[in-house]
């Protein structure tokens, strides 16, 4: 059981972004926004140990593509392992419509 490389793709540094920038200038809270990703970026980081721990979702077509989803508050994590490498592929709001945005 080797570490894992944890790579991020565009979408999901944009994702990052753009939660940052909603709860710091929406809700004018940016310390919050601060906490939130940094809370998030964390969760992220733990992905390079051990990152089948977390099981490949149920529904489809996101099983078959064995695509997981890590919780941290409020958002999801969305990622693949592929050999050696953890690929971020999106993260999102649990309210958000996980396959409109995962293939969009």
């Amino acid at each position: 059981m080797g570490e894992y490389q944890v790579l991020m793709t565009e979408k999901a540094e944009t994702d990052m972004e753009n939660i940052y920038n909603y709860i710091a200038l929406e809700d004018l809270a940016p310390e919050a926004a601060m906490a939130q990703y940094d809370r998030i970026a964390s969760q992220i980081l733990t992905l390079s140990d051990m990152p089948a721990r977390i099981r490949v979702m149920d529904a489809e077509p996101e099983h078959t593509l064995k695509v997981r989803k890590l919780s941290v508050d409020e958002y999801y994590i969305l990622f693949q392992i592929r050999g050696n490498q953890v690929i971020i592929l999106r993260v999102m709001h649990c309210r958000q419509d996980i396959e409109g945005k995962l293939f969009e």
